[in-house]
């Protein structure tokens, strides 16, 4: 299992909404970049999602 979801309590580890996510956990700050990092590994244009960004561990 990722360690996001254990660290995030995330109900699954396959993100299959990442704006609900982005939303929940990501500081507001944040969101845009981290969706659009997401986006990109999603899309191809990128292997693996490496972006520093806040999260919380609880939603906001």
């Amino acid at each position: 299992m990722v360690q996001a979801v254990k660290d995030f309590e995330l109900p699954y580890e396959y993100m299959y909404d990442a704006g609900k996510i982005c939303e929940e956990y990501i500081h507001p700050d944040d969101c845009k970049e981290y969706e659009e990092d997401i986006e990109a590994v999603f899309s191809g244009k990128k292997e693996y999602h490496d972006l520093t960004y806040h999260a919380r561990l609880k939603k906001w």
